[in-house]
């Protein structure tokens, strides 16, 4: 008659060994929880320095060493949300309006989970748009306009 060879300590299955398997068979099911906590979101509102809030704002989000750009625009509130982005990066946050001076947020790190908020006052823009007049073809100086 053979002998039953027994297995050594370590390839005996107790509870512990149970619940790590359990956690592993967890972990490979279910990945996309771990990939949330990566992600981070930014949102805000855009006004002028007067306290207005200014709709159609081009809201520009860059991180060049991702090759990530995206681009949003205010709506009527002023306000802006971009989502899923690449947590523990600095990104570039660039505000552009008409008639308005550009404003840059360099370096802008968002934190796993976060949500960030901001509010950006835009500056008037110290040039005189009155002496432009745009034309079908071109533009010209008013002064050459009869």
């Amino acid at each position: 008659m053979k002998k039953i060879r027994k297995l050594p300590p370590l390839f005996k299955c107790n509870g512990c060994c149970k619940l790590l398997l359990l956690l592993l068979f967890w972990g490979l099911i279910f990945p996309a929880s771990y990939a949330q906590d990566n992600k981070a979101a930014i949102k805000g509102i855009v006004q002028s320095e007067k306290g207005e809030v200014l709709q159609g704002v081009s809201v520009e989000i860059k991180n060049d060493s991702l090759n990530y750009k995206s681009a949003v625009v205010t709506d009527n509130n002023g306000s802006f949300s971009v989502q899923d982005l690449k947590a523990g990066t600095s990104y570039t946050l660039s505000f552009s309006y008409v008639g308005y001076e550009i404003h840059i947020l360099k370096n802008y790190v968002l934190k796993p989970g976060e949500s960030a908020s901001v509010l950006i006052n835009l500056k008037q823009s110290a040039s005189d748009l009155s002496n432009v007049v745009v034309v079908g073809y071109g533009t010209q100086k008013k002064i050459n306009v009869i």
